[in-house]
């Protein structure tokens, strides 16, 4: 009877309506409600197991984010863990993060270059990956670190413990990182207007860090990143500053690529004693703020050296277009009329210019007005979205002039607009792979994020990777803001393997010195080319 409840309960009760007897009947409706309760409790109860066993596909584990952001003007850091072990498989695409709703800029692509450089990542908007696969350990830091001997791992020693060797700190530790992590901030303006440009810089962050973690950490502490998009929003800038430092216990920045808003956070970062080591530059306050460290020339030297190449270039009468929204534009607009610029580039003659905006749709008007004038060139201080449109409307009006422009651009390689466009960097060639240390960079981005959009970005975070590396060589077990402040200045004389134009030297008391020193970098048939190779160029 029991059988027939379970199995074919209907049947069961189709015959009892008809032909049994009511105490059966009732016998058998209680012993049916009792089994049917027993099978749905017990199914519940296992659904139950493995909804909690199981997270939705794609989901992130809980773990593994940071809460939403009290201010409702900032987006809440997302965090990259300190380690993820099992993770083995580079992540698909790591191309940005934490970017608010409403999307963002696509980054430039830089064309493939003879060197094999990593895929491009098609200039998709980042989004954060937690996923960090091993790297071989022994790794160079590219400043002097040494590798690990082969035939085996070495121990790792313990925070704060010098390494055999001596000297005060001895060789880096090599091999993945062990100790108690330090927790490091980034935020980059990833989809805000210079989105286009510095697409990659939350990306790049985390492969810099992975690679970290896998090659000894911060003398053997691991690093724990917490990254956020401002969107080019002074204020979701200093909330999501604030909130990293008060909240996530952030002891130091790492790679903030903020040319519009990193003026937004210097006082609070100044009383706070917070360094930011490395970012892009741009702004004149990098080289007016004890606490923030770059590690090249000024936007101001590179504007010059720009002026410097149409000299070279044989066309010395030239046009400028540059932003009304950000303060490098006025940067590179104020250097091309320094007593600088007339020292080291006496022959060029600006015989044309125009403030124009980012969000600009054409420039017809202003490509006839520099073709009228006779200039051979136009030097643009724009993002790589306004800059292809500047090269197609001139195009349109049978105007080909040399384009030049700041670092900063990054423009499309891939757009045909813009072949023959022109300027300097400040760090190495990204998509160079001539020296070893150029080789060690690109072995990160194959293992950690082949998919990556690797352009001038990826390659000033990644010189910032290994400056910090070498200022934290003597980090103590409970390392502070001040500690990573004091490492900073042992860098002396350093071009960590030439992957910096000059030797640089940080000095207490001293804000980041200008660099005369640089690389130039070059479109040609939808690619980016170095003219000179990785040997510096200088004022």
């Amino acid at each position: 009877m029991s059988d027939d409840v379970v199995t074919r309960g209907t049947v069961v009760e189709e015959r009892s309506t008809r032909s049994r007897r009511p105490a059966r009947l009732a016998i058998c409706l209680c012993l049916l409600v009792a089994l049917v309760g027993t099978a749905c409790g017990g199914r519940a109860d296992k659904d139950k197991g493995t909804t909690a066993a199981q997270a939705p596909s794609g989901e992130q584990p809980a773990a593994a984010q940071e809460p939403a952001a009290q201010d409702p003007a900032a987006t809440a850091p997302t965090e990259t863990p300190a380690a993820d072990a099992g993770a083995t498989t580079p992540p698909a695409d790591a191309n940005a993060a934490a970017t608010p709703s409403g999307g963002g800029a696509k980054a430039a692509t830089p064309g493939a270059s003879s060197a094999a450089a990593p895929k491009s990542g098609g200039g998709s908007t980042p989004t954060t990956r937690s996923a960090a696969a091993k790297a071989p350990a022994g790794g160079s830091s590219g400043g002097g670190s040494p590798a690990a001997p082969k035939g085996g791992a070495p121990s790792v020693p313990a925070p704060g413990v010098p390494a055999p060797g001596g000297g005060g700190g001895g060789a880096a530790p090599s091999g993945p990182a062990t100790g108690t992590p330090v927790h490091l901030g980034t935020i980059c303006e990833c989809s805000g207007p210079a989105g286009a440009s510095i697409g990659p810089g939350i990306a790049s962050n985390q492969l810099v860090v992975k690679w970290i973690n896998d090659n000894g950490g911060l003398n053997g502490h691991p690093i724990k990143l917490f990254v956020g998009d401002s969107n080019s929003d002074p204020n979701r800038h200093f909330a999501l500053v604030k909130q990293m430092v008060e909240e996530n216990k952030v002891i130091a920045f790492i790679g903030m690529m903020a040319p519009l808003t990193i003026n937004a956070t210097d006082k609070y970062l100044r009383d706070k004693g917070i360094p930011v080591v490395g970012g892009d530059g741009a702004h004149g306050l990098w080289f007016g703020s004890p606490v923030l460290f770059f590690p090249g020339p000024s936007y101001t030297t590179q504007a010059v050296a720009t002026a410097k190449l149409a000299s070279a270039l044989k066309t010395p009468k030239v046009a400028m277009f540059y932003c009304a929204e950000a303060q490098p534009c006025q940067l590179g607009r104020d250097a091309l009329h320094s007593k600088l610029a007339k020292e080291k580039a006496p022959d060029v003659e600006i015989v044309y210019e125009a403030k124009v905006s980012l969000a600009q749709p054409d420039f017809s008007a202003e490509c006839l007005q520099a073709k009228g004038k006779g200039a051979q060139a136009v030097i643009v201080f724009v993002d790589a979205a306004a800059a292809s449109r500047t090269t197609r409307s001139c195009i349109q009006q049978a105007y080909r002039p040399q384009w030049l422009t700041s670092p900063l651009t990054s423009a499309h390689a891939n757009d045909p607009n813009n072949e023959g466009m022109t300027n300097p960097v400040a760090v190495f060639p990204w998509f160079a792979e001539e020296t070893p240390a150029q080789k060690l960079f690109h072995d990160a981005v194959r293992k950690y994020n082949p998919s990556l959009t690797v352009n001038a970005t990826t390659s000033v975070v990644w010189v910032a990777g290994q400056m910090l590396k070498h200022a934290s060589k003597n980090l103590p077990e409970n390392p502070t803001s001040a500690d990573i402040m004091k490492g900073m200045y042992t860098i002396k004389n350093m071009t960590f393997d030439g992957l910096l134009a000059d030797p640089l030297t940080f000095t207490e008391g001293q804000n980041s010195p200008d660099h005369p020193c640089y690389f130039v970098v070059q479109i040609k048939k939808g690619a980016y080319t170095a003219p000179y190779g990785s040997k510096p160029q200088c004022l």
